[in-house]
């Protein structure tokens, strides 16, 4: 079977702006993040409104990618969340409540590439 090297791509639009992502919806540039972003992927992601417990969630997952260099998986999530709502908030069921699909909806709402142990 013949190929035709054709590569599909995988984007939306958002103020005037292409924003290229892979074929699951996770932004495939980090640098192209902004919280207009992230509030246009929650929507898409059936969250309507982003909190402020969303928004720490959000920046802290951010920030340990940054330090990292990859997204936080089940164990280094939670750490990663504990610090900024505590341990109460930082528990699977309580984030599920703000984000249904869990740590890969955090991923994909903070500009992160999907943890992988989450597909």
């Amino acid at each position: 079977m013949e190929t035709t090297g054709v590569m599909l791509m995988y984007y939306f639009e958002l103020n005037g702006y292409r924003y290229q992502t892979t074929e699951d919806g996770f932004i495939i540039d980090y640098y192209d993040w902004n919280k207009n972003v992230a509030v246009y992927i929650a929507k898409r992601q059936g969250i309507d409104e982003l909190t402020k417990v969303h928004w720490k969630i959000i920046f802290a997952v951010r920030k340990f990618y940054e330090e990292y260099g990859f997204s936080p998986m089940s164990r280094n999530f939670s750490n990663a969340i504990r610090k900024v709502v505590g341990t109460e908030m930082s528990k699977t069921d309580y984030v599920h409540i703000l984000f249904p699909a869990g740590a890969s909806d955090v991923a994909k709402i903070a500009g992160i590439p999907r943890p992988t142990n989450n597909r």
